[in-house]
């Protein structure tokens, strides 16, 4: 998407311009923007290549019981901690 929004972006640029549109569509500099949007198409084309998907999910187990492999014991959740019936002695308000 990066590279059509630039392509994108400098035709509307190109299109404010009352006089003299098409001589700067078609130009020096127009050149320049559409070989760095070729070549970040290209770029971005490549790296997605080396991006392996696995099926990896980012549940790390699950709060139901269930196992996040087939070889996994079932992943119970900690019971929470409790708070301490006194406030610390630390010189801090946490009135609440």
């Amino acid at each position: 998407m990066t590279p059509i929004g630039l392509l994108m972006s400098y035709v509307a640029f190109v299109a404010e311009d009352s006089k003299g549109r098409w001589r700067h569509l078609v130009s020096p500099f127009a050149a320049v923007v559409v070989a760095i949007s070729a070549l970040t198409w290209l770029g971005m084309t490549a790296l997605a290549g080396t991006i392996g998907s696995d099926g990896h999910s980012h549940d790390h187990g699950s709060t139901t019981g269930t196992p996040a492999k087939p070889d996994q014991a079932p992943v119970e959740p900690a019971p929470p901690t409790k708070a301490p019936a006194e406030p610390a002695q630390d010189g801090h308000s946490h009135s609440h």
